[in-house]
């Protein structure tokens, strides 16, 4: 009996025999090979131009499919990148033809990895990247005041604010020279 043995969950493999004029299987298949995709005991029977016969026994190994994972922040602000990492294998294979266990991605996309484990079956995974803008902060009020008053500056375009002199509210009273910067952040963070 020739043909392989150990297979893939999923796969199939075609077992031939020789050396005889007729062959018949467990299964009443007639020809001489069949193909087989499940674990059960397989006999043949193969007959000779003399009528002598010889029987032979043949079973499958079957392999789990391995569980192909892949971890990463989901989403990130524009201008960053984050590291994708695969597990499941021994290979991996992304679909940019990388061959590295992780990658470091920037751009929003579905990110798919194919993983192989160590009896060579594979599975896919695939990840979904979400890339949020950044947000249009921007500050209003006057740039120039005199001695001894006082200007109202105002930030908008996010939900929290945090400004150079410390202070954390969208609005801030300056009374000295100097130059205030705001970092917005929204609700992505």
């Amino acid at each position: 009996i020739n043909g392989n043995t150990e297979i893939c969950r999923g796969d199939s493999s075609i077992i031939s025999v020789n050396g005889g004029s007729e062959y018949l299987w467990s299964n009443g298949n007639t020809a001489p090979f069949i193909s087989i995709n499940d674990d059960q005991m397989y006999s043949v029977t193969v007959t000779d131009a003399n009528g002598c016969k010889a029987t032979g026994n043949v079973s499958l190994t079957i392999n789990e499919l391995p569980t192909a994972t892949i971890s990463g922040d989901n989403a990130i602000c524009e201008g960053q990148s984050t590291e994708l990492s695969a597990s499941g294998g021994v290979e991996y294979l992304w679909q940019n033809n990388s061959t590295s266990q992780s990658l470091i991605v920037s751009k929003a996309d579905n990110y798919i990895v194919k993983v192989t484990d160590e009896n060579g079956c594979q599975s896919t995974n695939m990840f979904s990247l979400i890339v949020n803008p950044t947000p249009n902060g921007s500050i209003s009020g006057l740039s120039e005041i005199c001695e001894g008053q006082t200007a109202i500056l105002t930030a908008i375009g996010g939900l929290n604010y945090n400004w150079n002199n410390n202070l954390k509210t969208s609005i801030i009273n300056v009374n000295s020279q100097g130059t205030y910067t705001v970092t917005v952040t929204d609700m992505n963070g």
